[in-house]
């Protein structure tokens, strides 16, 4: 189940950088910025095991959504 949730939280993530992409002078830092603020105000582990993120996770790492966002290409 949480992989399954992982996979929508990461289309959501996507259609929200494409649509602040459109908005947003630089949303490439932005995003990555809001998940650096959101990953320390969570207490987030900056880098868990594999296998926690496969057994507890229902979100991608923040450090994984933060690369996302800044190697985001619209399409």
């Amino acid at each position: 189940m949480n992989a399954f949730t992982r996979r929508l939280e990461d289309r959501a993530d996507r259609y929200a950088m494409e649509v602040t992409h459109r908005l947003l002078p630089d949303a490439r830092q932005t995003c990555a910025q809001t998940f650096q603020v959101l990953g320390e105000a969570d207490l987030s582990d900056p880098d868990p095991s594999p296998l926690a993120v496969f057994l507890t996770y229902d979100h991608q790492p923040v450090a994984d959504r933060m690369q996302r966002c800044l190697a985001f290409t619209p399409d």
